[in-house]
């Protein structure tokens, strides 16, 4: 965690590959989610905190909130 308690991690390039992704295959943006487990789960949260707009739903699994 950083010293403000934001996780860290980087979301802009998360984000920027999942444009990537979008741009070059056949992605309903409206049917995207989001899931992960343990940390996985934790970066789930914080992913769809920072850009909730981009998420048809999210499924953490095992993690902090």
């Amino acid at each position: 965690m950083r010293s403000n308690g934001e996780f860290w991690t980087d979301t802009e390039a998360l984000i920027a590959l999942l444009d990537e992704v979008e741009k070059n295959y056949a992605v309903d943006r409206s049917r995207v989610y989001l899931t992960g487990h343990s940390m996985g789960g934790f970066g789930t949260w914080y992913l769809a905190y920072k850009h909730p707009d981009r998420f048809a739903a999210i499924a953490p699994m095992s993690a902090p909130r």
